[in-house]
């Protein structure tokens, strides 16, 4: 499948989930809903792969051209058509304005690049906003946004991001603005047998309310060595977006698992509950992870998740059940979801049947009150994003030792949406 092909699948998938959005807005909702996100989360990752096979694509095409493969001027099939030239070659020049912001910064660009890079309101200095639009196209504004880079430090954020590798809900917010969840609590309430002309009673349900703020994070400074900047051959905006997003997705995914909530986020660990506690202060037994997952209702194992420490993993690795299997599995899959390919395997790890994530930022020793493991719907744990990412450029602050520095600033919340019926269990290890 070539290029325009693929464009134009990405266009459909971009309007789809437009069409999903705005359904939301329109209903007077502050959230989707789990089937929504399952749908949303869907698209995006489809929407994630199209784009990385067009730049796959864009790459091929451009080596092609260098070793000398022309065209010869004529329509042949597959070629693109004049406007879907032009989005390609808006989307490069787009990409060469933030390469260039990069290397010269905001004073060094063209006019034509300055219009292509949104400036950052940091105090008159050298900066920009990263927005990922790239379910808008054309003149809506897609072409205000450096994909690639956005991407890039996308994938760095998600690769050390164990809250972000599982079902937990993403809610991306345009503004920074106190972001209210409502909770309700029915389960107390059942109905009632009535004898013929009685009047029904009444039972309210409790509603309660979760509000989720956008605490800032910032990357530190990057610093960069002008030789690589100066080096044309070399990847610079690749290198500086990952640099920042393994920053980010570090300390975000840290304050995801284990913040307090009070002036910062509320960690996944925190808004958990005990649900089982171990006889040993150091030792496991599969008994007690059974405890665990029936701690959690029923309701919410149907896309329970367990969650630990890779340390955790390797401990559970030696435990059997009653008939000396193994209770942690792995299973191995081809990437496209068949049988087993050479060099593309998917490793999938299971506890008790269950899906497992790897969350470093979770205790790793089996030791006296430790909290060993999660257990439950981590799709009810919520992670609110602030879209618009500011990156900052200081040009002349570490020249002296050669070098140009790169800020990126992040703002995020996270809470654990619990109405009373606790989704998330935790297992702790005995004092």
């Amino acid at each position: 499948m070539r290029v325009p092909e693929l464009l134009q699948k990405r266009a459909k998938i971009a309007d789809q989930i437009k069409a999903a959005l705005d359904k939301v807005s329109a209903e007077g909702r502050n959230c989707v809903n789990a089937d929504e996100q399952t749908a949303l989360d869907k698209m995006e990752a489809d929407l994630k792969g199209l784009n990385d096979l067009i730049e796959r694509e864009r790459r091929s095409e451009l080596t092609q051209a260098q070793l000398g493969n022309a065209l010869t001027g004529q329509q042949t099939q597959g070629e693109t058509t004049r406007d879907e030239r032009a989005v390609r070659e808006q989307a490069q020049r787009q990409q060469d304005a933030a390469v260039s912001w990069i290397r010269r910064g905001f004073g060094g660009l063209n006019e034509e690049f300055r219009a292509l890079l949104p400036r950052g309101d940091y105090g008159g200095g050298d900066s920009i906003l990263l927005r990922d639009l790239s379910a808008v196209t054309g003149a809506s504004g897609g072409y205000t946004v450096p994909q690639g880079f956005y991407y890039t430090l996308t994938e760095a954020l998600k690769w050390y991001g164990g809250i972000r590798s599982s079902r937990a809900t993403i809610l991306r917010t345009a503004t920074g603005n106190d972001l209210p969840m409502p909770t309700e609590n029915d389960t107390t309430n059942v109905g009632e047998l009535l004898a013929e002309s009685a009047a029904a009673g009444t039972a309210d349900p409790t509603f309660g309310q979760v509000v989720m703020k956008a605490y800032k994070f910032s990357s530190k400074v990057v610093k960069v060595p002008i030789e690589l900047i100066q080096d044309s051959a070399f990847d610079i905006s690749s290198y500086v977006a990952r640099k920042l997003g393994i920053r980010i997705g570090r300390i975000t995914n840290t304050y995801m698992t284990t913040g307090t909530g009070s002036s910062q986020p509320q960690g996944i660990v925190n808004g958990s509950t005990l649900g089982k506690t171990t006889a040993s202060a150091t030792a496991i037994t599969y008994a007690e992870l059974k405890d665990l997952e029936h701690s959690v209702d029923p309701a919410y194992r149907g896309g329970a998740e367990f969650m630990f420490h890779d340390l955790i993993a390797s401990y559970l690795e030696k435990l059997v059940d009653g008939n000396s299997r193994p209770i942690l599995i792995s299973s191995l899959q081809g990437l496209t979801g068949g049988a087993v390919e050479a060099g593309a395997v998917n490793r999938k790890v299971y506890l008790m049947g269950y899906p497992t994530v790897i969350n470093q930022d979770m205790d790793s020793t089996v030791a006296a009150t430790k909290k060993t493991a999660l257990f439950g719907d981590l799709s009810t744990f919520h992670v609110r994003e602030v879209m618009d990412l500011m990156l900052v450029r200081f040009a002349e602050l570490y020249m002296a030792s050669g070098q140009v520095g790169f800020l990126a600033f992040y703002r995020a919340d996270s809470k654990a949406l619990d109405a009373g019926t606790h989704p998330v269990s935790y297992l702790q290890q005995h004092a």
